[in-house]
C-alpha cells in the first residue's frame, strides 16, 4: 500500500497539496487491484508519555477510593467524556468513545481535565501534576539540607522557592 503524507499550513501549500493528491489518485486508479486508504485530519501534537503516565495513575487512584477496578473506571470516564467515533463491525454500526492512546495532546488535556472536576465534586483525591512537581522540588530542598549532593548539583531551600 502507498503511502501519502500532505501537510498543509497555509492557502499557498494547499494548492500543491491538491496537485499532489491528483497525481496520487492518478497512479491509485491506474493500478487497479491495490489498496487504498485515504485520511484526512489536522497535524496535532500527540499525547505525551507524561500524560498518558498520569491519567492511568488517575484510574488508579479513583479505583482504589471507590471500589472499582482501574479499568472500569477508564471505561466509565471514556464513555462520559471522549467523543464518540463510529465503528462497523460484521455489517453493524456502533459508536464508541474514542481510545485514549489516539488522543492528541489537546484532546488528552481536555479529558484530563473533565476528570479532575468530577473528582473534585465527588470529594475524590487524585494526584495533581501541579503539586508533584513542588513535591519533588521539595524533596532535593530536604535532601540539600541533608549536605547530599542532587543531581551533580546542590540546591538550597532559597533556590528551590525561588524556581517554584
Amino acid at each position: 500500500m502507498k503511502t501519502i503524507r500532505i501537510v498543509v499550513g497555509n492557502p499557498r501549500e494547499a494548492h500543491a497539496a491538491r496537485q499532489t493528491l491528483n497525481t496520487a489518485f492518478r497512479e491509485i486508479v491506474l493500478e487497479r487491484g491495490r489498496e487504498m486508504v485515504i485520511s484526512i485530519g489536522t497535524n496535532e501534537a500527540p499525547q505525551s508519555r507524561s500524560q498518558r503516565g498520569l491519567m492511568h495513575k488517575w484510574f488508579g487512584e479513583i479505583a482504589d477510593q471507590t471500589g472499582h477496578d482501574p479499568e472500569e473506571i477508564k471505561e466509565v470516564m471514556k464513555d462520559r467524556f471522549l467523543p464518540k467515533v463510529e465503528v462497523s463491525v460484521f455489517g453493524k454500526t456502533e459508536m464508541l468513545p474514542k481510545r485514549t492512546r489516539d488522543l492528541t495532546h489537546a484532546e488528552t488535556m481536555d479529558f484530563m481535565t473533565r476528570i479532575q472536576r468530577t473528582c473534585a465534586e465527588y470529594g475524590i483525591y487524585i494526584t495533581d501534576p501541579d503539586l508533584r512537581r513542588w513535591e519533588e522540588w521539595a524533596e532535593l530542598a530536604r535532601e540539600d539540607r541533608d549536605g547530599r549532593e542532587v543531581q551533580g548539583e546542590s540546591l538550597s531551600l532559597d533556590m528551590v522557592e525561588a524556581r517554584a
